[in-house]
């Protein structure tokens, strides 16, 4: 891993975030930039790397620039805090979409990961809510993770990782992406498929088949179980619950365009209740 996108509104979800990713780059030796998106106002958009300059303005520019101003401040306080620990971040300003702008800086400067702070609130006046998680996940081709509350690197020592092995969208380069974040964790994974009762495949069968998928994915330290629950999303967060998982992890499949990607029970207790942090990687993008 070589660098990590921690997108910042400077609320408490967006600091909780940050520390996370802190943590995560500390162990990996990977780069952190901080971005900060400001809405445009218009559909123009401007990248903010010098002074702001206030005069000239329209009424909206001018609210705008003085926004960017107060944020870069805010900016300079926590590159301050984060450099009296003795590392070092990169931190930027992009006047643009949220959705858009941080799918344009994954892109160009090749993140490989994005550490994302949520509210877990249907609010449409908060920048980080679930369904931006959402929107990024769709677009994105990289791990996103989603951290509602202050977590400690070390905490998290067991990942369960939901996998539908008569899906397919684990290919091998998805679970890579998982795998690079929970090795950075210095966590323990289990893989977990969640089966219909009564199915025709008996648990030892799929068991078989996860402890393949692990190996070939070059997991080391890994559990495989087989659970059984009409609902697939309610069978992980339960068995989550039943380990005291520490984090949830889970490999989407979704287009363009389709604006949920989980079924909204699963969707709901990920982004709205759960106190763990959520990594998701959306395979269709990879």
């Amino acid at each position: 891993m070589k660098k990590i996108l921690i997108p910042t509104d400077f609320s408490q979800e967006s600091q909780n975030a940050l520390e996370f990713a802190v943590g995560i780059a500390k162990s990996t030796g990977a780069e952190l930039d901080i971005v900060n998106f400001v809405e445009p106002i218009d559909e123009s958009g401007i990248r903010v790397t010098g002074e702001v300059r206030l005069d000239d303005s329209s009424e909206g520019d001018l609210f705008t620039l003085k926004l960017i101003q107060k944020n870069k401040e805010r900016l300079h306080d926590i590159v301050s805090k984060i450099e009296q620990t003795g590392f070092t971040v990169k931190v930027d300003i992009i006047n643009s979409k949220f959705s858009e702008g941080v799918e344009d800086f994954v892109h160009k400067y090749n993140c490989d990961c994005v550490v994302i702070g949520t509210t877990g609130e249907e609010n449409a006046s908060e920048l980080f809510t679930g369904n931006h998680t959402e929107k990024l996940i769709e677009h994105l081709g990289v791990p996103v993770i989603s951290v509602r509350h202050k977590v400690k690197i070390g905490s998290i020592t067991n990942v369960v990782l939901g996998l539908d092995i008569m899906d397919k969208n684990y290919k091998q380069h998805a679970l890579e992406g998982i795998k690079s974040i929970v090795e950075a964790l210095k966590a323990k994974v289990y893989l977990v498929d969640v089966i219909m009762p009564n199915e025709d495949r008996s648990k030892e069968s799929v068991k078989t088949d996860l402890e393949i998928i692990a190996k070939e994915a070059g997991f080391n330290d890994f559990s495989v179980e087989v659970v059984e629950n009409i609902n697939k999303e309610e069978g992980l967060i339960n068995y989550s619950a039943q380990i005291n998982a520490s984090m949830i992890a889970t490999i989407a499949h979704v287009s363009h365009g389709f604006s949920h990607i989980f079924k909204h029970s699963f969707s709901e207790h990920l982004t709205k209740d759960s106190d763990i942090p959520v990594l998701t990687l959306n395979s269709s993008n990879i």
